[in-house]
């Protein structure tokens, strides 16, 4: 009697472990923006390097050129980096998030 709710028991736990796994998988998984997808990711990256420049531009009157873009690339957390620098100086740089 003990050893069929033992194994009743153990049986149940693994299956439910097993389950919330999944589910836990299946709803990160499911929560990536669509911009930063494969599919997406090359005009994501354009219109943060336009949007980039043309605010360095308006708010502070430098003309700057993005070298570099990535992404976090976690799950919990979006960003988008952008490093770069001041138009003919490379000693004034940027890491933009």
């Amino acid at each position: 009697m003990k050893d069929k709710r033992i194994k009743f028991l153990s049986i149940f736990g693994g299956t439910t472990i097993i389950a919330l796994a999944l589910i836990a998988f299946f709803l990160i998984d499911q929560g990536m923006p669509k911009e930063f997808s494969e599919e997406a990711w090359a005009n994501t990256k354009e219109i943060a390097i336009q949007a980039t420049v043309e605010h360095f531009k308006k708010e502070k009157n430098i003309d700057i050129t993005i070298n570099e873009v990535s992404s976090s690339g976690e799950y919990a957390t979006h960003e988008v980096y952008l490093e770069g620098h001041v138009v003919d100086n490379f000693l004034q740089k940027y890491l933009l998030l």
